[in-house]
């Protein structure tokens, strides 16, 4: 997909939120820290691509607290940034049911949108951005960071090579909200195949075991079991049994095993806690490089995978028997 070569420059970038994921999780006190970048604008800060021309916050304090840091130029509120804001990307980053509001205030829309997961509180959420997007030809990410680290790249180059076959269950362990946690192994699951291998149809029977929510689709003949597990409050395990093909994720999302059913051979591909502890630095360094040379790969556009994950958990917490 092509994009217009505007990128030979620094590409300005307009930061909306300064909660956790837009400073919070890399300071101290008054202080960036060094140790790693978990945060969009210590991200941006650290890009030989992004230039960080703005901030907003509804909060005085935070946006105080952060213009201090950055030292950056700044609009005081979100509707002051819609009057003025001319910036090549903006960043969303406010809290998950304000995104699709947010989002539409942009009197003048960016070339580039980088939307928080999850892209909105339910689909049609959703689908408001995507409809707005679409309208004023905005390119769209979802940061599921977990796309951008190489286990995840090398493995999907692995995977188009081979023959899986249908999908015959997942199981998704592990901690946190389907939402907000849960969902991100989703996404990876369509990153990994470029498949719509959760489905969002709706026969779909199911029960709650304990934590656990066990879910069966008829129509597809697919089960899906997503249940937090006494001893993994800071990870999460994902176990999808193709035809042909197992993938074993492991470690949060930093190991996926590949194995070959037919041939009964196995892959490993593994991320360094390094890049883990700097996941938002790699984001920014592969949107960074599409965007200079002018052409993003579709299957970094988050918003259609970000809508199919919304139905699918909708689908099946709506068609579950509790």
């Amino acid at each position: 997909m092509k994009l217009s070569c505007l990128y030979y420059v620094l590409v300005k970038v307009h930061l909306i939120g300064l909660g956790n994921i837009g400073i919070g999780y890399d300071l101290e006190g008054d202080m960036l820290i060094s140790r790693q970048t978990k945060s969009h604008a210590k991200a941006i800060l650290e890009s030989p691509d992004f230039e960080l021309a703005g901030i907003s916050d509804k909060s005085i304090k935070r946006f105080n607290t952060a213009q201090k840091i950055l030292g950056t130029r700044n609009f005081q509120s979100k509707s002051m940034l819609t009057e003025n804001s001319t910036s090549d990307l903006v960043v969303v980053a406010v809290n998950t049911i304000q995104h699709a509001t947010v989002v539409e205030s942009l009197t003048t829309p960016p070339k580039v949108l980088i939307i928080e997961k999850p892209a909105g509180s339910n689909s049609t959420e959703c689908l408001r951005i995507s409809s707005w997007a679409e309208q004023n030809s905005v390119q769209v990410f979802v940061n599921y960071f977990r796309r951008y680290l190489t286990c995840s790249i090398n493995s999907r180059l692995y995977l188009s090579e081979l023959e899986t076959g249908v999908l015959l269950s997942a199981e998704i362990y592990g901690y946190g909200s389907l939402l907000n946690i849960h969902s991100h192994f989703i996404d990876l699951g369509f990153y990994l195949t470029g498949k719509s291998i959760f489905c969002s149809c709706t026969k779909k029977f199911g029960n709650r075991l304990a934590d656990s929510l066990v879910v069966f689709c008829e129509k597809c003949k697919v089960s899906y079991i997503f249940g937090g597990v006494d001893g993994l409050k800071d990870e999460i395990t994902m176990s999808l049994k193709f035809e042909y093909v197992h993938v074993l994720i492991t470690k949060d999302g930093k190991r996926i095993e590949i194995l070959d059913r037919v041939k009964q051979i196995s892959a490993v591909f593994e991320s360094h806690s390094i890049e883990y502890e700097n996941y938002q630095k790699v984001v920014y360094e592969k949107i960074g490089s599409m965007l200079k040379l002018g052409i993003v790969e579709k299957h970094y556009l988050g918003l259609e995978q970000a809508n199919m994950v919304h139905l699918f958990l909708e689908s099946i917490e709506l068609n579950n028997e509790t």
